[in-house]
């Protein structure tokens, strides 16, 4: 055995990008499993004022939702609606264009993405 020998050279570079990236994508695995969970738990109900006023800009109308409301993926697409409502312009005889009691969809998202 010879004392002068030098200590081992470091594994290579690879390696340790191999490992940063694998580091990244677990990280934006959870992060994505994170954000599942949550609109899952609390079943898309923070998307009700998105929704309204998305609704409302593309028809040029009031579209308001007073009951409940549910839009996530579980694992497919699934939209529920209560008490939803269509205004109609001021110069309309009706108040209201459209209304219903519920609206339900439910779709696989697979279908969705690929027909």
């Amino acid at each position: 055995m010879n004392p002068d020998k030098s200590p081992p050279a470091p594994p290579p570079a690879r390696s340790s990008r191999r490992r940063r990236l694998l580091i990244g994508l677990a990280a934006f695995i959870a992060v994505l499993a994170g954000l599942y969970a949550y609109q899952y738990v609390t079943r898309g109900r923070f998307w009700q004022g998105n929704f309204e006023d998305y609704a409302s800009q593309r028809a040029g109308r009031p579209v308001r939702v007073a009951g409940n409301f549910e839009l996530y993926l579980a694992p497919g697409i699934r939209f529920r609606a209560d008490a939803l409502t269509v205004g109609n312009p001021e110069w309309a005889e009706k108040r209201q264009f459209f209304a219903a009691r519920r609206i339900a969809l439910d779709a696989p998202l697979l279908k969705a993405l690929f027909g």
